[in-house]
């Protein structure tokens, strides 16, 4: 839409943005938006689809070690605490 009254199409030349943020509060700063035009709609939607699943199985990889990082972290919690309240059991070798 042309604000200066003429009919005729403009063509932009030259675009520059620093950034452009649709929240109040951002969220995470690193993060960034890709823009993207398509003549298949159909065959965008199924390259959005196919990246988003290829993100939720890195994302169920690093939950897959979280978990087992956190399995080891409550053991070692476990041990320490009986160690402290059960010091009879676990003499000082040192």
């Amino acid at each position: 839409m042309r604000f200066d009254g003429k009919d005729n199409k403009q063509k932009a030349t030259v675009m520059k943005m620093d950034e452009l943020s649709g929240v109040t509060v951002p969220a995470h700063g690193g993060a960034t938006v890709s823009l993207m035009k398509s003549g298949d709609i159909e065959e965008m939607k199924k390259n959005l689809f196919l990246e988003a699943v290829e993100h939720m199985e890195l994302q169920d990889e690093i939950y897959d070690i979280i978990w087992k990082v956190w399995d080891y972290t409550d053991a070692l919690h476990d041990v320490a605490l009986d160690i402290m309240y059960n010091q009879e059991k676990y003499p000082n070798t040192g």
